[in-house]
């Protein structure tokens, strides 16, 4: 006879992994146990050697019991404690994924250069992830500003800060030169001037590039792309070679 098993706890059983044939074996456990293999074969319309194999696993999952009768009965353990006990199954595996799968994929992830992302970033949000390159960096920053916009206090505070951790190289264009990039260099930010920069950007382990728009405003491109990464770092060595240092009274 054909075991009547309603389809959502069919999905929901094969979520937790267990597949369609075990799920019937175990609600006919459990609406008529103690109840023999050869019964349960008998239920499905199979042999009774087609059914050890998915009462072994329930039993393995702590949702069923085995007697020492002879023959052998099996038995549902009560719902609550079996749930508890398959909770626990699934946790520990969860939690085993963490520990030895997951930074193994996250390896893999890092280190594809085929995985990459670019974003446009809108005027509004050019200082969040300027400070974001900035602060997430585990290396040395390069910046270079050519936009007075971009130096607020905000970002001399992002500055400040990341100086304190890491090397700063701050390319500053001699149009913008201000008190406030004085500050930062008597602070520790390795700062030269260069002429007619027309664009800027910040670089770390990512990297985010900004110019201006037809209309005079800002836009911005980011990326974590190591490709776009190097670039920008070989573009911005070439211009820091051909700047001049920084002087003031």
């Amino acid at each position: 006879m054909e075991v009547g098993v309603p389809e959502k706890l069919m999905n929901l059983f094969r979520v937790l992994g267990i597949g369609r044939r075990e799920a019937k074996v175990y609600f006919i456990v459990l609406t008529k146990g103690p109840i023999t293999a050869r019964d349960i074969a008998l239920q499905l319309n199979t042999s009774p050697t087609k059914v050890y194999e998915p009462l072994n696993k329930l039993v393995s999952l702590g949702l069923i019991a085995k007697t020492n009768d002879r023959p052998a009965k099996f038995i549902a353990i009560e719902p609550r404690i079996a749930w508890h006990r398959l909770k626990n199954l699934i946790e520990a595996n969860i939690k085993s994924f963490e520990e030895k799968v997951l930074p193994q994929i996250e390896a893999m992830y890092k280190g594809s250069s085929s995985l990459y992302r670019i974003i446009i970033v809108p005027s509004s949000d050019i200082v969040s992830r300027l400070s974001d390159v900035v602060l997430t960096s585990d290396k040395s920053i390069d910046l270079a500003f050519a936009h007075k916009e971009l130096l607020s206090t905000e970002t001399i505070d992002i500055l400040l800060e990341a100086v304190n951790k890491v090397k700063v190289r701050l390319l500053v264009d001699k149009s913008i030169v201000s008190n406030n990039i004085i500050a930062l260099s008597r602070r520790g930010v390795s700062i030269r001037i260069t002429d007619g920069m027309f664009g800027s950007g910040a670089i770390g382990n990512s990297v985010l590039l900004v110019v201006k728009t037809k209309d005079g405003g800002l836009i911005g491109m980011w990326s974590d792309h190591e490709f776009f990464v190097e670039i920008a770092k070989v573009y911005f060595e070439h211009l820091w070679n051909k700047s001049r240092e920084l002087t003031f009274n």
